[in-house]
């Protein structure tokens, strides 16, 4: 078994999980090759294999099942797969060696990369139900808190939820009741959260200002309140809620001209695949989502992000990109105002030259019978990551054998 496997196995359980594959190794020419893992050895290697992942001094927790690991025989060797699942939030980090500082792994696109302390601090906080945004600030008093801005925060929870049982409540019980405030143990008084500081601070509106967003009407009165306004108040409202606030560098929100860039410290919880696709939320700051979910900003359901792809897909505009960074970890989302542009030449240049292609292949393969990748590429002159995307997707094609002995063919019925 390979040292590095077991980097390879926390960084994938650290990140969103993936795929080990032993006894293969790859060709210069993109095909794959078997390296001599032999049937006789599969006990021996398997049984090391378990050994060591169930090993707490090398292994900090084992994912894995009987099910996430399989063994093929190809030829006269075998290959070995192992699916290593995304860890959950309480379970990470996932470290080896016994050394949660220097033993612990996250995936990027170049590979496996240690994690600094402060990634694993990170994940050490994310374990908790208890988010940091619940934190009872002793030092600060009631009073620190904008008065403006939680009248402002009432008067649109009354208008939106008339009748809500907080009405009736002052202010002082009013923000202990939606987690605002909390009484401190030390003194026993009532004191701002984390939550009710970053909520009720000073309010600002340079965020929308400028911003050329198509306007609606009802009964001839301009609503300025469009669709864009609230698309732009759900991706503030999801980078606060989403924020490590003990990350570096802190909230930082570009405007400019054609987009506007939401970043926020902390990775994406989820992972960036489930938070565009949406239908689960997992929030860093648990009591600051509450506080915006009264006032109708940000969804429970996870549903706020795929809705700003909705409003902007209906204006016609390029579609959001969330992106991810490490070290330090940061989320971004990307909003541009740009229209999306029309299918260029090229882009049908590019197609009428794969139909040619196409044409080739079928005349090299009618003539030289079954054929590898690698001959198809050379004879139509491209490279082979173009070329199996092009076989891929010829429905008069058809592939025999795997992946390292791949050939492909024309169809019986194609055949001339």
């Amino acid at each position: 078994m390979p040292t590095s496997l077991w980097d390879t196995y926390s960084s994938f359980a650290n990140c969103y999980g993936g795929v080990i594959i032993l006894g293969v190794a790859e060709n210069q020419d993109g095909s794959w090759r078997t390296t001599g893992l032999k049937h006789v050895e599969k006990g021996k290697l398997l049984k090391e294999f378990w050994d060591t992942v169930n090993n707490r001094k090398k292994v900090n927790i084992n994912l894995l099942s009987d099910e996430d690991v399989e063994v093929f025989d190809v030829g006269e060797d075998i290959v070995i797969v192992i699916y290593v699942p995304m860890a959950r939030r309480e379970q990470k980090p996932v470290y080896i060696n016994d050394d949660i500082f220097g033993g612990t792994f996250r995936r990027n696109h170049e590979g496996d990369y240690h994690c600094t302390r402060l990634q694993v601090k990170s994940m050490l906080r994310d374990q908790t139900d208890n988010t940091m945004d619940m934190e009872v600030l002793d030092d600060a008093p009631l009073e620190d808190l904008n008065y403006e801005t939680i009248q402002g925060y009432r008067n649109r929870h009354r208008t939106l939820k008339a009748g809500h049982p907080f009405e009736r409540l002052n202010d002082a019980e009013y923000l202990r009741s939606i987690g605002a405030a909390a009484i401190s143990k030390e003194d026993k008084k009532l004191h701002p959260t984390a939550a009710g500081m970053l909520m009720f601070g000073d309010e600002y509106n340079r965020l929308i200002r400028d911003i050329k967003v198509p306007f609606k009407t009802e009964g001839g009165n301009r609503i300025d309140d469009t669709p864009v306004h609230e698309a732009l108040r759900e991706a503030l409202a999801n980078c606060l809620i989403n924020t490590d606030f003990y990350g570096v560098r802190g909230v930082v929100i570009l405007k400019e001209q054609n987009r506007i860039v939401f970043e926020n410290p902390g990775y994406s919880r989820t992972g960036k695949q489930q938070m565009r696709k949406g239908g689960v939320s997992d929030p860093r700051n648990k009591m600051l989502m509450k506080m915006f979910n009264l006032i109708n900003i940000g969804e429970r359901a996870g549903s706020g992000v795929p809705n700003i792809f909705n409003i902007w897909e209906d204006q016609g505009w390029m579609e959001p990109v969330i992106e991810e960074q490490f070290d330090p970890d940061r989320t971004l989302l990307i909003l541009t105002f740009d229209k999306k542009q029309a299918k260029k030449t090229s882009d049908k240049k590019q197609a009428k030259k794969t139909v040619e292609n196409m044409k080739k292949i079928r005349l090299y393969l009618s003539e030289n019978g079954e054929c590898k990748t690698s001959d198809i590429a050379e004879y139509i002159d491209l490279s082979l990551p173009r070329t199996r995307a092009i076989l891929k997707e010829m429905d008069d094609i058809e592939a025999i054998g795997a992946n390292m002995n791949r050939k492909y063919r024309l169809a019986d019925e194609n055949k001339m």
